[in-house]
């Protein structure tokens, strides 16, 4: 989201109805503060999300330098890992949201089993695999398709978990 540089994005977060998550960025500007992590509860299950984005491109993300002026990242994978395990302590279930792409997301889930879906992008494949005990799903570009990720509870656990990748055009 930082393609159209800093003053694009906080608008872009001043218009969310939601909250924007990312533990790998570090920011100078004003409107630009990111919590990297948050717990919610829904039917006594209490979920942990962590935000990532990609430091592929010599420490940043893709895309013009200019876009990333007052703003550091620390690295995708290693952040990454640490704040799902930090926050799994916390949770029932960890989700990452990464904009790390297919192949670092694959690496997560072989290092790291504290984090139990992955819900990626950046690569813009179509994916839906698990390693390990890590779901992840990509799921192309443009809202393509989405995936469902279903949580059985029975007697306040988790007893089982279906992922359904949806055809957004139908």
């Amino acid at each position: 989201e930082f393609d159209k540089g800093s003053e694009s994005l906080k608008a872009m977060i001043r218009g969310s109805e939601f909250e924007w998550l990312c533990a790998n960025i570090e920011s100078e500007i004003e409107g630009l503060d990111f919590a990297g992590s948050k717990v919610v509860t829904i039917a006594g299950i209490e979920l942990g999300f962590v935000g990532i984005i990609s430091t592929d491109n010599d420490g940043y993300p893709l895309g013009k330098r200019s876009s990333y002026e007052g703003i550091t990242f620390s690295d995708d994978l290693t952040t990454a890992i640490s704040a799902c395990n930090t926050i799994s302590s916390e949770c029932d279930f960890v989700v990452l949201l990464s904009h790390m792409g297919f192949n670092r997301d694959q690496q997560l889930a072989q290092q790291n089993a504290a984090c139990d879906w992955v819900a990626g992008g950046h690569t813009h494949d179509l994916k839906c695999e698990k390693i390990n005990n890590t779901h992840i799903s990509q799921n192309n570009k443009n809202i393509r398709y989405a995936t469902i990720a279903k949580l059985n509870i029975d007697n306040g656990t988790i007893s089982s978990v279906e992922y359904e990748q949806v055809d957004m055009s139908t």
